[in-house]
């Protein structure tokens, strides 16, 4: 079918829409539980690289930061909408490319009044 016909179909006709959302949507609840299923598993994982003692400083960063938005995320997706938003922010100094914020030079200099 082309794509035309398809439109047409899912706007004009409402059993062939309804079978089109609820195929959607058994699609999404496969996804879901699909994921849900490997949650634990790569939560497991990131416990592990923040607790390895081996592991690189920036690994362990990305990895507890990772928890810390699922964390978030379940919190609020679970009820809980009176957790605080919070934005992370890394100690690591950020440099524009030339070209991306201006000529460089005045970004330079705030990019060292917030930095320095």
């Amino acid at each position: 079918m082309s794509e035309s016909t398809l439109y047409k179909l899912e706007h004009q006709n409402e059993e062939y829409a309804a079978a089109l959302f609820a195929g959607r949507d058994a699609q999404m609840q496969e996804a879901v539980q699909s994921l849900s299923a490997c949650t634990g598993a790569a939560v497991e994982t990131l416990r592990k690289i923040v607790d390895n003692p081996s592991a690189s400083d920036i690994n362990k960063i990305a990895a507890a930061r990772a928890l810390l938005e699922f964390a978030l995320r379940f919190s609020d997706s679970a009820g809980g909408a009176t957790v605080p938003t919070v934005v992370l922010i890394d100690d690591v100094p950020r440099v524009a490319p030339q070209g991306i914020l201006g000529a460089g030079g005045e970004n330079n200099e705030q990019e060292g009044d917030v930095n320095g």
